[in-house]
C-alpha cells in the first residue's frame, strides 16, 4: 500500500495572539487617531509587547483650550468604538504643541 506523505507549503510567520484575539495594531490605532485628528502628530507605542497594553502620545493644536478630560474624549471620540473590544489599555498623553516644546 502506497504511502502518501503531506504536501508541504511555506509556512507563514505566525500570528500574533493580539491579531488572534481581534485586538487593533499600532498601525490602526494611529490611524484613526491621525483620521480623526488631521495634522495631530500621533506615536502608538505597545507598552509591554502584548499587543494589549498601549501608550498614544498625540500632539495637536485641536487641544488648546480643552481640560484633561476633554482631550482623552477627543481621542476616544475617533477610535471608533474600538475600547469596547478591541483595545484593552490605553494610556493617553495628549498635548498641544507648545506644551510638547516646553518639556523637550
Amino acid at each position: 500500500m502506497p504511502v502518501s506523505l503531506p504536501v508541504t507549503r511555506p509556512v507563514a510567520a505566525p500570528l500574533s495572539a493580539a491579531i488572534l484575539a481581534g485586538l487593533m495594531t499600532a498601525t490602526e490605532i494611529e490611524a484613526l487617531i491621525t483620521a480623526g485628528l488631521p495634522g495631530a502628530h500621533v506615536e502608538v507605542i505597545d507598552e509591554v509587547g502584548d499587543g494589549n497594553h498601549w501608550r498614544a502620545v498625540i500632539v495637536t493644536a485641536a487641544f488648546a483650550g480643552k481640560s484633561l478630560v476633554e482631550r482623552h474624549q477627543m481621542v476616544y471620540g475617533t477610535l471608533q468604538g474600538a475600547m469596547k473590544d478591541r483595545i484593552h489599555a490605553l494610556s493617553i498623553q495628549a498635548q498641544t504643541p507648545e506644551e510638547q516644546q516646553r518639556r523637550s
